[in-house]
């Protein structure tokens, strides 16, 4: 999610402008980042190979796996600012996907970005268009950012607002133990 990158960037240019330092961010411990580190390698490596045995359902279940260990690393280190937000987000998203099968998407989006359907899937992961029978459509993708070509669910923005926090509180964390 490019969005995602562009707000934690923003959050750590903002601090530093305020006085925080990357270094600072860079220092911050966290527990078990090898989960995310994991969870993001069998993502992407699923999106770039396309193994043949990956049909919708090991998709989803891939998707579940991964997701559910990043929301561990978030759990585990709930001390650090942001990160029960982005845990929150992360989970409203995963939520929709298995009560749906997919991500759902309005079609409102569709029409604002002129896509078709087929445009906004990838490999290991589908989205739907939303219809009567969807499932908590609310929590679906229902934001197009057309100049990025995202697609946003609330849940995603919610993420996004943990991470980027995450990153503005840490970054300034140099300047509360400064004492400026």
């Amino acid at each position: 999610m490019l969005a995602v990158l562009i707000i934690a960037v923003l959050a750590a240019v903002i601090a530093i402008l305020r006085g925080g330092s990357l270094e600072s961010l860079a220092a911050t411990k966290v527990k078990w980042l090898w989960l995310v580190w994991v969870a993001l390698v069998v993502q992407v490596g699923f999106r770039i190979f396309e193994p043949s045995w990956l049909t919708d359902t090991w998709g989803i279940t891939v998707l579940v796996v991964t997701n559910l260990a990043i929301i561990l690393f978030l759990v585990l280190n709930r001390s650090q600012p942001g990160m029960v937000l982005a845990a929150a987000g992360l989970l409203m998203n995963l939520l929709v996907i298995v009560a749906n099968g997919a991500m759902p998407v309005s079609d409102y989006v569709f029409e604002v970005m002129d896509v078709d359907e087929s445009a906004l899937d990838s490999p290991g992961f589908k989205h739907e268009r939303m219809t009567g029978d969807t499932v908590v459509p609310w929590v679906g993708d229902v934001v197009p950012i057309a100049p990025l070509r995202e697609v946003w669910s609330i849940g995603d923005f919610v993420l996004a607002a943990g991470i980027g926090y995450f990153v503005w509180r840490r970054t300034l964390a140099s300047r509360v133990r400064d004492g400026n």
